[in-house]
């Protein structure tokens, strides 16, 4: 084990960090982003998993750092060996990309944050919550041991030592995580009498736009303003009040013997403080953030848990439609609370409801090539529509739809609805290739094949026109049922591109093995090729790569000039974002005029 040069912090009390899988740049990258924090450390690098149990031997760890599972040794067999060794370590993952598949499943599996050395302000910020919540967890354990002696007449030979307190805060904002407010929640209704009149409050606060938010900035930028957001909201918050960060971009407060009017106080000034506030990350600004809000109270119609959280979200789904940037009060008798539970309970009820009356709409975003060539070439982009015909983006029905297993359904839908507007565009004499996200679940339904032959018939469109996108972390899930997805693609004369291409070590070894069509440059490549030197030559090495087994390559969420420029030095063929335009319904880029 060596010792780093103790810069700031406990020289008595140093951080122990156990790592694994990192080389010697990361580990000296990160290391250093740990000492700039302000900790003094020591540490550990292992390589594999007799090396990583051995270590749990040696004295006990702060936080594990997983720099790549391997298939040898997966998440889930990491989390199972700290759980073996009892240990109340923190555990990060560090990947590239903060908002991909590998950063969903790798939480799924049981690791607590994740983190990247390309967002180092990020990786930092977390970093010093993970520090304060495993202390707080320390000290709690430690208090509760000492504030619970053992009974005298208990023999000594069966003491029975505290279970570790559950970690009840979420790391990015600071505030409650929604298991710990759900229970909280509970407990409160619990205590109300059949004949009591007191009320409890409910505030459920939704960001707007936060797909939006997320394509301009970029995951990580808008974790710091989710972060900047929380504390704002936190000073409007009565200190007897419980504030949680309910899921991604949600917050709930829960405010107990109150009254309407004082809901309804605070939630106008925290909608007028987020409106007025402006929110600078790195020294820029970020685009204009604004919240919707709900309002609900216990009462006669509202008498449990559940229902006042369904309530509140109805009633903050009403401020949406109404234009955001307000909060809107639920009226008790305006929905009969079975409708309200059932729609709480039952996950992608209300999506199988819009795919069976239509209501999903395609939008378009052109991919334009920088070598002069004027094809017409669009990414299809979905969205969902409600009853009253607004507009949902994916973020706020596709998490839900996946859990519900109707991702291959949606898939179909944005097919077979794709294939029609090709069909009007190819009587109109335009020669337009759509480019199509496919989900991973979809990969494995045997019958999709057979079913796009019969679309593509009955549309009377070459296949050729058709490009479906799979992302190169289905490879990582499942390299034979991704190799086979293509290779009948291609028996339809369909083409094929890999999605986040080249966030992980095989992406060039995988250019060997599968015969696609396009590769799309990962966005977190994308958007830093300006950031640091060795990026940019990383996307020269997979653009010349590509370019040798003639693979066109693209560059999605392009925001500037400056990206742009470095693009285009590295010989890119093809760019898509806002820097060209937004996502919309129409299809009237000027192709003859990108260059």
């Amino acid at each position: 084990m060596s010792t780093s040069n103790q810069m700031t912090g406990s020289k008595a009390h140093p951080l122990k960090l156990l790592l694994l899988g990192a080389t010697k740049t990361e580990g000296t990258q990160c290391l250093k982003l740990i000492m700039n924090s302000g900790f003094s450390i020591t540490y550990e690098n292992t390589k594999n998993e007799t090396a990583f149990k051995q270590a749990f031997t040696k004295q006990k760890w702060d936080l594990i750092l997983i720099f790549r599972p391997s298939e040898a040794l997966k998440i889930e067999q990491i989390v199972t060996i700290i759980n073996e060794q009892e240990s109340d370590s923190s555990l990060l993952y560090l990947i590239d990309d903060l908002s991909g598949e590998t950063a969903l499943q790798a939480l799924q599996d049981g690791v607590h944050e994740i983190i990247s050395l390309q967002h180092p302000k990020h990786l930092q910020l977390i970093l010093k919550r993970t520090v304060a919540a495993l202390s707080d967890r320390r000290l709690l354990h430690k208090l509760q041991s000492e504030s619970t002696p053992e009974p005298e007449s208990k023999p000594k030979a069966e003491p029975q030592a505290p279970k570790p307190p559950v970690n009840n805060k979420d790391l990015l904002t600071g505030l409650y995580n929604k298991p710990y407010f759900l229970a909280e929640l509970e407990h409160v209704f619990s205590q109300i009498s059949a004949s009591s009149d007191t009320c409890h409050g409910m505030l459920y606060i939704r960001l707007n736009k936060t797909n939006e938010l997320v394509a301009q900035i970029g995951a990580a930028s808008a974790d710091l303003v989710l972060a900047e957001i929380a504390n704002c909201i936190n000073e409007h918050i009565p200190g007897s009040a419980l504030l949680a960060r309910f899921d991604d971009f949600n917050f709930t407060a829960l405010l107990q013997q109150t009254e309407v009017k004082q809901l309804k106080v605070i939630a106008d000034m925290i909608c007028n403080t987020i409106t007025r506030h402006n929110i600078e990350i790195t020294g820029e600004k970020v685009p204009h953030v604004s919240l919707s809000i709900g309002i609900s109270i216990s009462g006669q119609n509202v008498n449990t848990a559940p229902l006042l959280i369904s309530t509140a979200q109805l009633a903050c789904k009403e401020a949406i439609i109404a234009g955001g940037s307000q909060a809107r009060l639920f009226e008790a008798g305006d929905i009969d609370q079975q409708d309200v539970v059932n729609d709480e309970h039952q996950p992608g009820q209300h999506i199988q409801l819009a795919l069976k009356e239509n209501r999903f709409k395609l939008l378009y975003q052109p991919i334009v090539s920088l070598q002069s060539k004027t094809a017409e070439n669009y990414e299809i982009l979905l969205r969902m529509v409600d009853e009253d015909q607004n507009e949902i983006p994916p973020g706020e029905f596709m998490p839900t739809a996946v859990e519900a297993g109707l991702m291959p359904a949606i898939d179909r839908w944005v097919t077979r609805n794709a294939l029609s507007e090709l069909s009007e565009r190819r009587l109109d004499g335009k020669d337009t290739s759509f480019f199509i996200k496919i989900d991973h679940t979809t990969l494995s339904d045997n019958d999709f094949h057979p079913w796009l032959s019969e679309r593509l018939r009955a549309a009377k469109i070459p296949g050729d026109a058709l490009v479906f996108e799979i992302s190169e972390r289905s490879d990582l899930k499942d390299p034979e049922q991704v190799s086979y997805f293509i290779e009948q693609l291609k028996i339809l004369h369909c083409r094929s591109g890999l999605d986040h291409f080249g966030d992980n070590e095989g992406s060039i070894e995988r250019l060997e093995r599968l015969p696609v069509d396009f590769i799309k440059i990962d966005r977190n490549l994308v958007q830093n090729i300006n950031e640091e030197d060795a990026i940019k030559s990383k996307v020269k090495q997979l653009l010349d790569t590509a370019h040798e087994k003639e693979i066109r390559a693209i560059a999605e969420f392009v925001q500037n000039a400056k990206t742009l420029s470095s693009l285009w030095s590295c010989g890119m063929d093809y760019i898509q974002g806002y820097f060209l335009q937004q996502p919309d319904g129409t299809m009237d880029y000027d192709f003859t005029d990108e260059n």
